[in-house]
């Protein structure tokens, strides 16, 4: 019983630790100065999923591969820095004036349209269709921005493929120790 209280507290200071480091790695700004991603709510959101979803998959990846008994408490890190994660959305949104009322609707939303990129991440990552990842990415990261170049889109592309693997990379205790994958854009 006591060693459930223990990890609850190992598993939220990893996560804790893993967040921000998403967070770091979803503000960088060469994403947004070269890959032309939008400096707005709406494209740092995107970046936000897009750390999150990469190595939510990566996890689920290795739960598959590797479940060691003494380190099954790391599988449910991507679930915490989900909840991290939008608890501070929901107090972001607060601050910035939406109301009660309008909150509870804009998350829903907004975990929607992360489980979604989740979703189409996963299936285009482990299919290896770079075309239907380059649509997603216009789709999703870009907003179907018509000034959007190919080369961006083939850029992110590319960071996106090598981003999951330095994730994949990572062993369990990796993870465990509070390693995340890191790729400079």
């Amino acid at each position: 019983m006591f060693s459930f209280f223990k990890h609850r507290k190992i598993i939220h200071r990893t996560a804790k630790l893993h967040y921000n480091t998403l967070m770091a790695q979803a503000r960088q700004e060469k994403l947004y100065l070269d890959y032309d991603v939008k400096d707005s709510v709406y494209g740092r959101f995107e970046m936000i999923v897009l750390h999150m979803a990469l190595f939510t998959i990566a996890m689920e990846q290795k739960k598959e591969r590797d479940n060691a008994a003494e380190l099954r408490w790391v599988f449910k890190l991507p679930q915490k820095i989900f909840d991290i994660t939008f608890k501070d959305m929901d107090r972001a949104f607060r601050e910035l004036g939406v109301g009660d009322l309008g909150v509870p609707k804009k998350m829903k939303k907004y975990m929607q349209s992360f489980n979604g990129r989740v979703i189409t991440y996963r299936e285009h990552l482990m299919e290896g269709k770079e075309d239907r990842m380059k649509e997603a990415v216009k789709r999703n990261i870009y907003a179907d921005d018509p000034n959007v170049t190919d080369e961006n889109i083939e850029k992110m592309t590319r960071y996106i493929v090598r981003l999951h693997m330095a994730h994949d990379a990572l062993s369990v205790n990796d993870v465990a120790a509070g390693k995340i994958g890191s790729v400079k854009p």
